[in-house]
């Protein structure tokens, strides 16, 4: 996210975790250099959270962009895709949905601090205590956490029972 032309900031009040009502996407009013981008920022935009897109995924078979965290919605709805009557699975976006986000200068919507580049961004969210103390954050970290044990458990028991069919087998 590159930089150029800053937005003008809510105050820290309006920007604190309080009010942050979602942890999907990127408000645009959080990318400084916006007008630079603004043809390509509206072709990114999430169809679930209708913000920028935040660690997209897409679509294989629609192109369709979601965000990482709003697939979990459509993953915990059991839906393949957010497109209707498209029964594609999502992968990594593209790489050049990658490199225009790398292009944008980004503000974080819920410390504040400013120019940071798409990667920055995403590191910064990740260790930003404001943002973690969102209360919907601590909700999509716990569905993570239990999905990661979920595979564990499932590989757990699948070794298992390919161990059990090995002694089961007659010599």
């Amino acid at each position: 996210m590159s930089e150029n032309n800053y937005p003008e900031m809510p105050s820290e009040q309006s920007s604190s975790v309080s009010n942050l009502d979602r942890i999907c996407g990127i408000d645009e009013q959080f990318i400084e250099n916006k007008k630079e981008y603004q043809s390509l920022i509206n072709d990114m935009k999430c169809p679930m959270c209708l913000n920028v897109v935040c660690k997209p995924l897409e679509c294989k078979l629609c192109q369709t962009l979601i965000c990482e965290n709003c697939f979990f919605v459509l993953h915990l709805a059991e839906t393949p895709c957010i497109t209707q009557n498209c029964k594609g699975n999502y992968s990594k976006a593209n790489k050049f949905v990658r490199e225009i986000l790398c292009a944008l200068k980004i503000t974080c919507e819920a410390c504040g601090k400013k120019g940071m580049n798409y990667t920055d961004y995403l590191k910064h969210i990740d260790s930003c205590e404001q943002y973690l103390a969102n209360p919907l954050m601590k909700i999509i970290r716990d569905i993570n956490e239990r999905e990661e044990e979920i595979k564990k458990l499932t590989k757990e028991v699948e070794t298992a029972s390919e161990n059990a069919n090995v002694n089961l087998t007659p010599d």
